[in-house]
């Protein structure tokens, strides 16, 4: 029993240290209290992580309602040798990856049909060898000297 300030004199103080996240993660298998706790120690830690990952409110409210649904099914796979909220960080993480990929533009395989190639059509191809054989047989029938500056002027401008 301890007296002190914001004591009342004759009052019982629990003085039984917080059990540690270890601990509670242990108990929490099987008590849901227990998560109740871890969830209420490190719901805003994970969700300020999300925020500025994530940079909108819903998406990381959501991502973090997400989180501690998947820690509390993997509860089982938390064997207590790391820190309990860097394992919970690191579902997190994986959440923010997953919401961001979906926030991803993404079109069907079919818009792809749509899209022209950058590349010229074959018929584009054979065109322009036709129209350049018979650029080739023009310049070849004039004086080589005028041939030579009509190529200047239309090929180098």
């Amino acid at each position: 029993m301890t007296e002190g300030p914001g004591v009342v004199p004759g009052e019982i103080v629990d003085e039984s240290p917080l059990p540690d996240d270890r601990a509670l993660a242990h108990a929490a298998r099987t008590d849901r209290d227990a998560f109740a706790q871890l969830y209420r120690r490190h719901a805003d830690r994970v969700y300020r992580y999300l925020l500025v990952r994530l940079a909108d409110q819903h998406l990381a409210q959501d991502a973090t309602a997400q989180t501690f649904l998947v820690a509390l099914e993997r509860l089982a796979t938390y064997r207590g040798e790391g820190e309990f909220v860097s394992w919970l960080l690191g579902i997190a993480r994986h959440k923010a990856a997953d919401v961001l990929r979906a926030r991803r533009a993404s079109l069907p395989l079919e818009a792809a049909v749509a899209v022209e190639s950058p590349q010229p059509r074959p018929d584009q191809v054979v065109e322009t060898r036709l129209r350049l054989d018979e650029v080739g047989r023009a310049l070849r029938s004039i004086a080589p000297e005028r041939a030579e500056a009509l190529a200047l002027r239309v090929i180098g401008g």
